[in-house]
């Protein structure tokens, strides 16, 4: 059964048949490996649960992998400030867009935890800008050289458009942690898996 360019694989919950990607690791991998006769003359059986839990990975696999790609492209940015922070960040990055293919969850965990510290940071970040300005005195020109000096990125020295900045790349980033935590979430494990169960289709 293909839809557009993905294979699928019948499965049945309650009497009623459901298409699955045929690489999803609700399946195991000896049975979505290859079209073999196992595969083809076995009945795959799923409880209710594991079967929404099932279709709910399929759908947001790609959506996710579009975010972490996104993610690897900003971690990127990182070696502008050091090239030590590139590389952790892209790796980091990389590693779990490596894991949503693989079905990794331990590496899947790593990815979260980065996410999480990076919503962190992006936070203490504008906390901290927010933090300068409630406590510096300007000139007359509205100008403050300590802050030009923490972020050289302020555009134009303006404040507003800063802090619209800051608060957009948190509110992503808190966007970018909920989607793979709901990912993480979604991936099998061993006794989610022992609940397929796999019979004679004849």
């Amino acid at each position: 059964m293909s839809r557009f360019n993905k294979e699928y694989i019948i499965v049945h919950s309650n009497n009623i048949e459901y298409s699955i990607e045929t690489d999803n690791p609700y399946i195991v991998s000896e049975m979505n490996a290859t079209h073999s006769t196992p595969l083809l003359n076995s009945r795959i059986e799923m409880p209710p649960d594991i079967l929404k839990k099932a279709l709910d990975f399929d759908k947001l696999k790609c959506p996710v992998r579009c975010v972490i790609s996104l993610d690897i492209i900003i971690s990127v940015y990182y070696f502008y400030f050091t090239w030590l922070l590139g590389l952790v960040f892209t790796t980091a990055s990389i590693g779990g867009f490596i894991a949503t293919i693989n079905y990794k969850k331990s590496m899947m965990t790593c990815y979260v935890g980065y996410q999480y510290f990076q919503v962190i940071g992006r936070a203490t970040n504008l906390g901290y800008f927010i933090y300068i300005i409630s406590h510096n005195n300007y000139d007359n020109m509205g100008n403050n050289s300590n802050l030009v000096h923490y972020n050289e990125s302020l555009v134009n020295n303006n404040i507003t458009i800063e802090i619209v900045i800051l608060t957009t790349m948190l509110l992503a980033q808190i966007y970018i942690a909920k989607v793979v935590t709901k990912f993480y979430n979604l991936m099998p494990c061993d006794v989610d898996r022992d609940r397929v169960s796999y019979r004679s289709a004849i």
